[in-house]
């Protein structure tokens, strides 16, 4: 899947306060919900990077299937 350059972004957080960029117009995986944050996906992914430091290791996704929805996100939108 191909995503429009000028297409709006938003970012998604779930419980946990696990966050990554998620196009506008998509809904987002059950669990998770937009902030209120729009832009581009670049502007997205630098506040992203900048606001949600982890503070503690990722899980394997492997051990939590709850992430799975969200593991192919990533990876679907990442270049």
């Amino acid at each position: 899947m191909r995503i429009n350059k000028r297409a709006t972004f938003g970012i998604i957080i779930n419980a946990e306060k696990l966050c990554t960029v998620w196009p506008a117009q998509e809904d987002p995986p059950q669990g998770w919900r937009f902030t209120t944050a729009k832009g581009t996906r670049e502007k997205m992914q630098a506040r992203v990077d900048q606001q949600f430091v982890p503070t503690a290791p990722a899980l394997p996704i492997e051990l939590d299937g709850r992430y799975r929805d969200a593991e192919r996100a990533v990876a679907e939108f990442d270049d």
